[in-house]
């Protein structure tokens, strides 16, 4: 009997956590751009495969990258493994920089902190420099490695993938 009210616990918990999952892709873009354009996708195969898995260390865990694009403006909707599990983010390129970065959702357990702005905010206007790392320094937190490497694999594949589209 203890067991299965253990599970009912469990199970509503999960349900609960479900409805706290963030914000969606999505309303991120439209949150940006004003209006939600059409969905677009890139497919990750070829060259664009080899850059991508450069820029993200390995393979990313995905076939496609979906964005929305207004002007010069592009949102990208991308994830990373973090320490517990995936953190989404929305990323906002323009001509090869970064323009803004939200966690969307995390699993993350001490690596809260990136979804702070004042961690975000030092990936503003970053851009790619040799190869694939970033131009400009990236201050990390302590206790949180995978979630700030995960942070940075998502701008670098951002604004190698922007750069594929100009």
């Amino acid at each position: 009997m203890t067991s299965k009210r253990l599970f009912i616990f469990y199970a509503v918990l999960s349900l609960v956590g479900l409805g706290m999952a963030g914000e969606s892709p999505e309303q991120f873009a439209e949150t940006v751009l004003g209006v939600l354009p059409v969905t677009q996708t890139i497919r990750l195969s070829g060259g664009v495969q080899k850059g991508v898995q450069e820029a993200y260390g390995g393979r990313y865990p995905g076939f496609a990258v979906s964005y929305w694009q207004q002007s010069r403006q592009r949102v990208w909707a991308l994830r990373a493994r973090g320490k517990h599990g995936f953190v989404h983010a929305g990323l906002v390129t323009q001509e090869g920089r970064l323009i803004q970065i939200k966690i969307l959702s995390s699993k993350e357990q001490r690596g809260r902190m990136i979804e702070t702005p004042r961690f975000l905010e030092q990936f503003a206007g970053a851009g790619l420099g040799d190869g694939a790392t970033l131009d400009q320094r990236i201050d990390g937190i302590s206790g949180a490695t995978y979630s700030v490497n995960a942070v940075k694999k998502m701008v670098r594949v951002a604004l190698y993938l922007d750069s594929c589209l100009e």
